[in-house]
């Protein structure tokens, strides 16, 4: 399933080309004309592709990257996840993988709207124990029928309200996860999405895991101490299974939500 939204396109007769900030114009000045000789000359209307035609890796090294370069291999890597990100197409058809080196950049990391019959996956340790020397800001997975995958990262968001924010999304695998500093704040908050999350940490938090209004959250083999409320949900479920993280209240529920 993909997003679809509403474009006004405004013609002005005397608005001239003007490179620096890609405004096409068109010999005919009707509506009807001009949408007829866009839809003639697609072809020219970007350099993006608009979904993906094969598999690809990309690299991210915050010390040693640069934006400017490919982000193909470990030694021409991006210098953000976010960059990478905003490289891709909306419509992902293939196995698209991110790897992010060591290191602490504190950047927020936004995946918005995409959809598709592959999958992204963003990668940094493999346990998370590892996953502490993977810093970032935040991360925000919102409005994406796409399965993602998030893997080994360290959120150490300390003046916003979540470390990871999942929200309208049907297919959310989150793994190896350290979120261990001291915030006042949701370790995961899912909101009217269907989330995984396994073998992660989550310490002193005000509530480790929470799903909201029809969400679904599977919450398997994870860990923490600290937290306030472990399990937290309003009108949503959560499914839990091996261990969890512990807190002063383990389990609280609202407006009809569910834990089992």
């Amino acid at each position: 399933m993909c997003y679809y939204f509403s474009l006004n396109i405004a013609i002005k007769p005397t608005q001239k080309a003007n490179n620096t900030d890609n405004l096409r114009t068109t010999i005919d000045k009707t509506v009807t004309g001009a949408i007829n000789e866009l839809n003639s000359n697609k072809s020219n209307l970007t350099t993006t592709p608009q979904s993906t035609t094969a598999n690809i890796t990309y690299y991210v090294d915050h010390v040693n990257g640069l934006d400017t370069k490919n982000g193909l291999t470990s030694g021409t890597a991006f210098k953000t996840i976010q960059y990478a990100i905003n490289k891709l197409p909306q419509i992902i058809n293939h196995a698209v993988v991110i790897n992010r080196l060591a290191g602490t950049n504190w950047e927020d990391i936004s995946i918005k709207g995409f959809c598709g019959s592959g999958g992204l996956t963003i990668t940094g340790a493999n346990d998370y124990t590892t996953a502490s020397t993977f810093i970032c800001n935040s991360i925000e997975i919102l409005f994406c029928s796409l399965k993602t995958i998030i893997n080994g990262l360290a959120p150490n968001n300390g003046g916003g309200t979540y470390g990871i924010r999942v929200e309208g999304c049907q297919n959310v695998y989150i793994n190896s996860i350290n979120d261990t500093l001291a915030y006042s704040r949701y370790g995961l908050l899912a909101n009217n999405s269907n989330v995984n999350i396994t073998n992660s940490i989550i310490s002193s938090k005000s509530k480790s895991i929470s799903s909201e209004n029809n969400d679904s959250v599977t919450s398997v083999a994870n860990s923490g101490t600290g937290n306030i409320i472990t399990l937290y949900t309003v009108g949503g479920t959560i499914m839990k299974a091996s261990t969890q993280p512990s807190g002063t209240t383990s389990e609280l529920i609202y407006n009809g939500g569910v834990i089992r």
